[in-house]
């Protein structure tokens, strides 16, 4: 009798999972895209001693665009390609020696692995979880090296990150954000964030996913 009343109920969890459309939505996962903006982010002085620098005053805008896999209900993973501009400025970075750094027309372009998890959702409408991430890049581009007693150099952009005092070449990039998301849809979404997005922190940055 036991084995018989598992077997029934065993089969309704079955079907129910198998006809009710949000339980097949909460199980599937879909491939889509993912766009983002951050209108400002800023490189803070508590990170300057990452750069071997005194004092920073790196700042700009940020693009990502890449794929994502997940559910709208759930979390999501991905890759994205990322781009971010730096504002020309005659002090961008002061180094630990005093060569003060001047940017021009500066990129930072990388790619990033990123992923969202949600700590509740809110009436299948509301989601609040933390986005992450991490990748590499580099600068693009030159800038001016102005150091004590010195004439004024054009070096490679990529001394803006120069840990140690040895030129690496490349950006180790990360990002850990408070977010929050609206479910537009089954397939579409829209977050918002703010947090670490390293180099540097924004106060809010902005992402869209549809999935496929």
């Amino acid at each position: 009798m036991v084995r018989t009343t598992s077997l029934v109920i065993s089969v309704a969890l079955v079907t129910v999972i198998a006809v009710d459309p949000a339980f097949a939505q909460l199980r599937r996962t879909y491939w889509g895209i993912s766009a983002g903006f951050t209108p400002t982010w800023e490189v803070p002085d508590w990170q300057a001693p990452m750069f071997d620098a005194e004092r920073m005053a790196l700042e700009g805008s940020e693009f990502r665009i890449g794929f994502v896999r997940g559910n709208t209900l759930r979390g999501d993973w991905g890759v994205s390609f990322v781009r971010r501009d730096i504002e020309d400025r005659d002090e961008a970075e002061v180094k630990n020696d005093g060569t003060v750094l001047g940017t021009r027309s500066n990129t930072l372009l990388g790619v990033e692995v990123h992923g969202f998890k949600p700590f509740t959702t809110i009436k299948e409408r509301v989601q609040i979880g933390l986005s992450y991430g991490g990748g590499i890049g580099s600068y693009r581009g030159t800038v001016l090296s102005t150091s004590p007693g010195e004439p004024t150099e054009v070096v490679p952009a990529s001394a803006l990150f120069s840990p140690g005092g040895s030129d690496i070449g490349f950006q180790p990039l990360g990002r850990l954000e408070l977010a929050g998301a609206l479910i537009l849809g089954r397939h579409a979404k829209l977050r918002v964030g703010g947090g670490i997005s390293f180099p540097g922190q924004q106060l809010i940055s902005v992402t869209g996913i549809v999935l496929f």
